[in-house]
């Protein structure tokens, strides 16, 4: 059974993840408030957003995985996720090599033609993530997993605090900076029904537990979201706790609008960049509007509403198999999921 609050949760993590896009963006072309405000933004929002989703792919995964076997979950997975990193990456690469002249990062074919060895862009999420589920999937054990998450967890804990001296051969940190958040997802959801009777007074205490984490973490000890160990995952883990409990209580609202942006997270994902990137370019070299705040405001809108507009002519013209890979009717789903 799906929770609610999950979709709820990916709609305000994808809105920090279009923003904080469009706000690197600007900053890469000159447009910013100050050095110092962009600084402590960006470490703000990158200190715990990547590691939510990483927690909220982790909460399906056990009851996906026994229900598929590891060879169809696997499989499922490079329908899902591989493909649409794939098409994408072609497809935005070269749109990124013909616009370079107007691009903060220009681009070349080379580039493009690396994908598998190294991931352009956004698109590092889906070849990370991609990496978890694989390494996830093999250590899996139906019958001993009950035993083994809570040791897998702690050994995911120490590859964490030790990121930086294993280092990034093979993109071998991405498990070491994400599994961990991916497997406290795994063991979250054994706790489904606890998180979602939590009640408005908990998530007002994660609240403010939320903001003096950040606050002593980028303010008080002057770090960043790059200097990682036990304080950033402290950080991190109670982040994604506000988030979830905040998530639960706006699911009783119903505010639709944000559940259907979690609902079409990945598609938002695979075009938010170009929607963002493009309206920047039109504004700034086209009506000449330098204003961060115009700028980081239409464009995270537009980087939110154009992708789910584009979805819906995909769905009317057919064209699904840029999102997933063409399948019999029977075993087509509506829309892709991670």
């Amino acid at each position: 059974m799906r929770e609610s609050w999950v979709d709820y949760a990916k709609g305000i993590g994808i809105i920090l993840v279009v923003f904080g896009h469009v706000n690197r963006g600007l900053y890469s072309a000159g447009i910013h408030v100050s050095e110092e405000f962009y600084q402590q933004l960006d470490s703000i929002i990158y200190s715990f957003h990547m590691p939510l989703f990483f927690f909220l792919s982790g909460l399906f995964f056990t009851s996906s995985l026994a229900h598929r076997g590891k060879r169809k979950f696997i499989l499922n997975k490079i329908d899902t996720i591989v493909y649409p990193y794939i098409i994408w990456s072609l497809l935005q690469g070269t749109i990124e090599v013909f616009l370079s002249r107007y691009t903060n990062n220009p681009a070349s074919f080379s580039d493009i033609f690396s994908l598998f060895a190294h991931p352009r862009a956004q698109f590092w999420f889906l070849y990370a993530l991609f990496m978890v589920f694989v390494v996830a999937a093999l250590l899996y054990h139906k019958q001993h997993f009950s035993l083994t998450l809570p040791i897998l967890l702690l050994i995911s804990i120490g590859l964490y605090l030790y990121q930086n001296a294993i280092g990034h051969v093979f993109h071998v940190d991405y498990i070491t900076r994400f599994m961990v958040f991916f497997l406290l997802g795994a063991l979250a959801i054994r706790y489904s029904s606890l998180i979602a009777s939590l009640t408005f007074p908990v998530t007002a205490l994660l609240a403010v537990l939320f903001v003096i984490a950040e606050w002593v973490f980028h303010c008080y000890l002057d770090l960043d979201y790059t200097q990682v160990g036990i304080l950033s995952l402290l950080l991190a883990v109670v982040a994604i706790a506000f988030i979830t409990s905040l998530s639960v209580q706006l699911s009783h609202l119903n505010c639709r609008w944000l559940q259907r942006l979690g609902e079409l997270s990945m598609v938002i994902y695979l075009m938010h960049i170009l929607a963002g990137s493009g309206l920047r370019i039109i504004l700034s070299k086209g009506l000449h509007i330098d204003s961060w705040l115009i700028q980081a405001v239409a464009g995270t809108l537009f980087g939110l509403i154009a992708p789910i507009v584009a979805y819906s002519i995909i769905q009317r013209l057919n064209l699904n198999f840029l999102l997933e890979r063409p399948r019999t009717r029977s075993s087509s789903r509506t829309a892709p999921r991670h």
